[in-house]
């Protein structure tokens, strides 16, 4: 099986758990323009209160990158 590479631009309120569940099999990366939004998400810690997406940043291995520069 390969790995897919996903691009998602922004970091808002729907994205954040849409990104985890796809960085479960495939290679995902977030663009946004705010430092500490990415910041967090690299940490793997949720720019809004989101308990399923901080499940699964707690409890599965990831394939995910949040970037400020394309």
């Amino acid at each position: 099986m390969s790995i897919t590479k996903i691009a998602i631009t922004g970091a808002g309120y729907i994205n954040p758990s849409n990104t985890m569940a796809l960085a479960q099999h495939d290679q995902v990366f977030v663009l946004d323009i705010d430092s500490e939004k990415v910041e967090l998400l690299n940490n793997r810690k949720s720019p809004i209160i989101d308990a399923g997406a901080s499940s699964f940043r707690a409890n599965r291995a990831l394939n995910f990158n949040a970037m400020l520069d394309k």
